[in-house]
C-alpha cells in the first residue's frame, strides 16, 4: 500500500497525458482526424481539435504540410473554418500553421478570393497580412496574383485603417522584386491595376530585379491595348475594311462623271462648272486618302509590337490613319453632293443645301467619337516615358 502514489499523483499525471499525449498518441490523433476530413465527417474533426487543439492546431496532416484549417478553407467549407477558427485562443497560431510552400491560411484564403475568411483571420491577428512564403509572398501580393479582388480590397482596407497613409510598401512585392503591380499587369488584371495605381501610386516607379518596371511590363503586352470593343468580326471588319471599302467607292466614283460626255468631242458635259469641279477635286482627294489611311491601318496590324513601337510609332500611325479616314469620308460626302447636284439644280436649286448640310452627320459623329482618341494619342506622343533602367529600386 506505502509504494502505490497518492490519489493527487495520479490525477496530475492523467491530466499531462491528456494534454501532452505520447508521439505514437500524437499521430494517431493526427490519423484519426486525417481520415474525418477526408471522408467528410467535419463533426468528428470539430469534436477532436476542440479536446486536443494545443496540440493539433498546428500540426500537419498531409503529405505537402497542411493543417487542418488549410483543407477546410481549400474546400471551401467557409462554415467548418469559421467554427476552428472560434476553437483557436491565440490568433498569432495562425501565422504557424504552414504548410510546404510556407503559405499560413491566410494565405490560402487570399488566393482563393474568400474575402469573407480573410477578414476573420486578419481581426485575429492584424500582422498576418505582412506574413511571408517561402518566395517572400504576403496575402495581399497573393490576392493581386490571382486577380481576387474582393479579398485584396478587404485586406487594403484592414491595412490601411490601421496603419494610416502607405509609407512602407514591403508587403507589395516578393524576392524577385516583383510588386503587386507588376504582377496584376502580367495577369492582365487592368482593373486591379488601375485601381492599385490609385492606392499605390509610388509603385508605378519600382522595378523588378531585371530592371523592368509596370510601365515596360505593359509596353511588352499587346493584348494590353486591344480595342475596348468587343464586336467579334463585326468589330474586325469595321476597323479593318472600312477604308478599302471607301477607297473601292472613291475609285468608282472618280471614273465615273455625272451627266456624261459629248459624242462629238469626249469632253464632260458639265466641263467647267464649279460644282463639276468641286466633284472631280473631292473625288479624287477620298481616293489619294482613303488609300493612305488603309495603307497606315495595315501597317499597325503588321507591326511587331516591340517595346519601342509604342513611345511613338504606333501612335503616330494612328493619327495619321484615323486623319486620313476623316479626310476621305468629307471628301466622298463632298463628292456625292456636287454631283447629285448637277442632277437637279434646274429643279430645287438651293433648296437643297439643308439636306447636304444634313449628310454631314455621320462625318459630325465620327469626329466626336474619335476626340478623345486623339487627344490621348497626342499625349502619348508628346508625354516624357521613363526609359529602361537596370538599377532596382528598393521597396
Amino acid at each position: 500500500m506505502a509504494s502505490q502514489p497518492p490519489p493527487a499523483t495520479q490525477a496530475s499525471s492523467s491530466t499531462n497525458a491528456i494534454s501532452e499525449p505520447r508521439p505514437n498518441q500524437a499521430q494517431s490523433i493526427k490519423d484519426r482526424v486525417f481520415k474525418d476530413v477526408m471522408t467528410g465527417n467535419w463533426e468528428a474533426v470539430l469534436n477532436t481539435y476542440e479536446k486536443n487543439v494545443n496540440n493539433i492546431q498546428t500540426a500537419s496532416i498531409t503529405s505537402s504540410k497542411e493543417t487542418i484549417l488549410h483543407i477546410a478553407i481549400s474546400d471551401n467549407r467557409s462554415d467548418m473554418a469559421k467554427k476552428l477558427l472560434e476553437i483557436v485562443v491565440d490568433g498569432k497560431m495562425i501565422k504557424e500553421m504552414r504548410n510546404d510552400q510556407g503559405n499560413n491560411p491566410l494565405h490560402l484564403a487570399a488566393s482563393l478570393g474568400q474575402a469573407d475568411m480573410c477578414e476573420l483571420m486578419v481581426d485575429r491577428d492584424l500582422e498576418l497580412i505582412t506574413s511571408r512564403n517561402m518566395d517572400g509572398e504576403t496575402p495581399l501580393f497573393l490576392a493581386a496574383l490571382q486577380g481576387r479582388k474582393e479579398a485584396f480590397y478587404t485586406l487594403h482596407y484592414k491595412w490601411s485603417g490601421n496603419k494610416g497613409p502607405h509609407e512602407d510598401f514591403s508587403h507589395c512585392k516578393r524576392n524577385d522584386g516583383n510588386s503587386i503591380l507588376h504582377v496584376v499587369i502580367l495577369g492582365e488584371y487592368f482593373d486591379l491595376a488601375f485601381q492599385i495605381i490609385n492606392w499605390y501610386p509610388e509603385l508605378a516607379k519600382f522595378k523588378n530585379e531585371r530592371g523592368q518596371s509596370a510601365l515596360h511590363l505593359l509596353a511588352s503586352h499587346p493584348s494590353a491595348f486591344r480595342s475596348g470593343c468587343h464586336l467579334g468580326l463585326v468589330g474586325d471588319f469595321i476597323y479593318r475594311f472600312v477604308a478599302a471599302l471607301i477607297a473601292t467607292v472613291a475609285f468608282a466614283s472618280a471614273t465615273t462623271l455625272p451627266g456624261g460626255v459629248k459624242q462629238d468631242v469626249g469632253t464632260p458635259v458639265f466641263e467647267g462648272e464649279p460644282p463639276f469641279d468641286m466633284f472631280a477635286i473631292s473625288s479624287l482627294v477620298a481616293l489619294c486618302f482613303s488609300i493612305t489611311s488603309l495603307t497606315m491601318f495595315l501597317s499597325i496590324l503588321t507591326s511587331r509590337y516591340q517595346v519601342w513601337d509604342f513611345y511613338y510609332s504606333l501612335p503616330s500611325k494612328l493619327i495619321l490613319g484615323l486623319s486620313s479616314l476623316f479626310v476621305s469620308i468629307a471628301s466622298i460626302l463632298v463628292s456625292f453632293c456636287s454631283g447629285h447636284f448637277l442632277s437637279i439644280k434646274d429643279k430645287l436649286k438651293f433648296a437643297v443645301f439643308p439636306i447636304y448640310a444634313f449628310t454631314c452627320l455621320p462625318l459630325t459623329l465620327f469626329a466626336v467619337a474619335q476626340f478623345p482618341l486623339y487627344l490621348d494619342l497626342i499625349r502619348s506622343i508628346m508625354a516624357p516615358v521613363p526609359k529602361r533602367s537596370f538599377e532596382v529600386t528598393s521597396i
